[in-house]
């Protein structure tokens, strides 16, 4: 077995939650009369947590005008997230696989911590071990902090672990943690000048051979 375990990103990575963010997104923009953002406009502001998208949405806005928003944004997330998030095709049977071979799954993700938990209940109950998100209080990535975490929580050293991720952030978070990383192309990164995986059937034989 290659790696005893294998830790995901989650928006972009295992789940196209860009619907959600966006309903939510504009949902808070509406609150402060401010003009709805695209979806794309949207991907180029995802990949560093709930709250650091929030101030590069509204860098307008003082600080209270931004924890209105992030009140907002949480409040209309909350509601529609599962609604509006959706595996990519193949996800599920890809991380059941890596179960029956054995290998422990994981999520860490920027993600408010409350949203990754509960879209993990969601859709991926029977195949993912432990999740872990952005709670307030811990470094997010590409800070390692997540990856020796959700080690020590599954008992399993870094130099058997894999992280996959879609982002430059995640790939950061890979070097910066020491383990071996994976970055998927479907996800939101608009710019990805690396090596990239472009199928789940691919990332399988990567991380079991």
């Amino acid at each position: 077995m290659k790696y005893a375990a294998v830790i995901f990103d989650l928006d972009g990575t295992l789940m196209n939650t860009l619907g959600g963010i966006s309903d939510a997104l504009n949902y808070a923009a509406a609150k402060q009369s401010i003009s709805p953002f695209t979806d794309d406009k949207v991907k180029s502001m995802i990949g560093n947590g709930i709250r650091k998208l929030i101030d590069r949405a509204f860098d307008s806005l003082d600080e209270k005008g931004k924890e209105r928003a992030y009140a907002d944004f949480t409040a209309r997330y909350k509601v529609k997230a599962k609604e509006l998030s959706r595996p990519y095709d193949g996800a599920n049977d890809f991380l059941i696989a890596l179960r029956s071979d054995g290998i422990k799954v994981a999520i860490a993700s920027n993600k408010d911590d409350y949203a990754v938990k509960a879209l993990a209940a969601e859709y991926f109950c029977d195949c993912v071990d432990f999740s872990v998100g952005a709670t307030g209080n811990n470094p997010l990535k590409p800070h390692p902090y997540m990856i020796d975490f959700v080690s020590e929580k599954l008992s399993v050293p870094k130099s058997q672990l894999a992280y996959v991720g879609d982002s430059e952030v995640d790939l950061l978070t890979a070097a910066n943690s020491g383990v071996d990383g994976y970055i998927v192309d479907w996800g939101y990164a608009l710019n990805k000048n690396f090596d990239t995986v472009r199928s789940f059937d691919d990332l399988y034989k990567l991380l079991t051979r």
